[in-house]
Formats: structure tokens, sequence, C-alpha cells
């Protein structure tokens, strides 16, 4: 088994943070299980003295960013910025970072990768995921918002698993690509249906910067 660390950002305040934290427990889970260490910084420890305090602490080989963001930043609890372009350089050198957040890796991803980050995964524009209204309570019994957050999680679990940054991008874009396959191949409801829009926008705005060969060492 490896030893590897991840340290991921898992705010709750609202309906989007509540949604794609929950699904992100996930890949705490699947790290646990194969023997790494995976820090969590829940609700209100999702903030930006703590991010920069823990991860001075711990050294994690991976950061997964979950939260609003923008071209420059990425945020965490009730939108504190968590990363920006004038973020210190030693919080994400030679580490790889996965922000599922809106925009990050336009221009944010962009400024770490000169900065010494080895790899950034990201969005060049808005993340979008629909959900079923009756599962709200319940993130991970969503079968529609699986559609979305099963190939995102592909990600990290791939990297987790000895995988390079290319292997673990290209994983999460065939993941994608067959699951719009099938929505365009089988009766599948109308409701469905309406997330190839999305589905297809997600896969167009994955980004992958950085060394490609890269692993969690």
């Amino acid at each position: 088994m490896s030893n590897h660390s991840v340290l991921i950002t898992q705010p709750d305040f609202d309906k989007t943070t509540r949604y794609i934290s929950t699904w992100s427990e996930e890949v705490e889970e699947f790290s646990i299980k194969r023997n790494n260490k995976a820090i969590t910084l829940k609700g209100r420890r999702a903030n930006r003295s703590e991010f920069e305090s823990v991860i001075q602490k711990t050294q994690p080989h991976l950061i997964m960013l979950n939260g609003h963001g923008n071209d420059s930043e990425v945020a965490g609890q009730d939108n504190e910025v968590l990363l920006d372009v004038n973020s210190v350089d030693a919080i994400t050198r030679n580490r790889i970072i996965y922000a599922l957040s809106c925009s990050a890796a336009k221009v944010l991803g962009l400024s770490y990768i000169k900065k010494g980050t080895k790899a950034f995964i990201g969005y060049n524009d808005e993340y979008i995921f629909l959900h079923s209204h009756s599962k709200i309570s319940r993130p991970r019994e969503d079968k529609r918002a699986a559609l979305f957050f099963n190939p995102s999680n592909l990600i990290p679990i791939s990297l987790l698993k000895g995988n390079n940054v290319a292997d673990s991008y290209n994983d999460s874009k065939n993941s994608l690509r067959r699951i719009i396959g099938d929505l365009l191949n089988s009766e599948v409801t109308n409701e469905d249906r309406m997330c190839l829009p999305y589905l297809v926008w997600n896969y167009q705005n994955l980004t992958l910067l950085g060394d490609k060969t890269a692993k969690l060492q």
C-alpha cells in the first residue's frame, strides 16, 4: 500500500457546497481504505487560517478544493477565500491540486504552476451539476448528481491509486464520455436527458496544467 496524504476542503454552507463536499467523502473513504492519510476541513474548519496551518503541519501530497470560485480564487466556508493568486508559494509548491470550483484553472491554476505547483486540474469555466430535489437532504443517494460526481471523483481516486495526473485526468474524461454516450444511446427520463449539455460542458472545460507525468510522491 502507498503512503500518500490528501487534504480535502468540505465547506457546507449552501446547497452547492453541501453537495460537492458530501460527494468528496467518497475520496476520503477511498484514501483511508488504501491506508493513506485523509485530512478533511469540514464546515467552519474550511477557513484560510486553518487551511494554511494544516498544510504546513501535514504537508499533504494532494489538495482537493471544494467550493465556490472564480478565475483567481477558490473559497471555503461562507465564501472565505482559501487560495488566490497572491497566496504564499509554499502552500502549493511541489503538490498536485484538484479544484472542484468554477473557473479556477483559468488564471489561478496557471499562476500556481508558475510558482512551482506540480500539476493543477480544474475547470476553465463554471462547473455545473444537476440534482434531484427529492434527494437534497441525502446527496450521495442522488443518482442524477452521481452522473456528475462519479467522474469528478475519479481524478483524486486515480491519483491515490498511483496513476499520474494525465491518466487520472483521462480517467475522468473517459468516464464522462461513457456517461454522455449512455444518455444519448439509451432510453432515459427527460430529467436525466437534461443533464447532457452540462456533462458535455464539464467535459469541455476540464483542464490539466503542469507536469502531466507527475504522481503523488
